[in-house]
């Protein structure tokens, strides 16, 4: 069943030069996404945080901007299925 976003958070972030794009999704990975791999998207990543205590599931976006690898968003998104929407 395909779910939409019911409230999300967006963080715009920018890496240094210094900084490791891949670095970053891996302390993701074991930081905020207990250990999960990152699920590829048509843009970017995703994880899948779990049940969010309000109903639905969490879910964090990892979106690259298409001018720069360094900058991106960060979306925390809380999913519901279409028909609680």
């Amino acid at each position: 069943m395909r779910q939409r976003w019911q409230v999300r958070c967006d963080f715009w972030v920018a890496l240094r030069e210094t900084e490791d794009v891949p670095a970053l999704m891996n302390l993701i990975s074991h930081e905020l996404a207990e250990g999960r791999a990152p699920v590829e998207e048509i843009v970017g990543a995703s994880w899948d945080l779990g049940p969010d205590p309000a109903g639905g599931r969490r879910k964090l976006l990892f979106l690259p901007s298409v001018d720069d690898p360094r900058l991106f968003t960060l979306s925390l998104q809380r999913l519901a299925d279409n028909s609680s929407r």
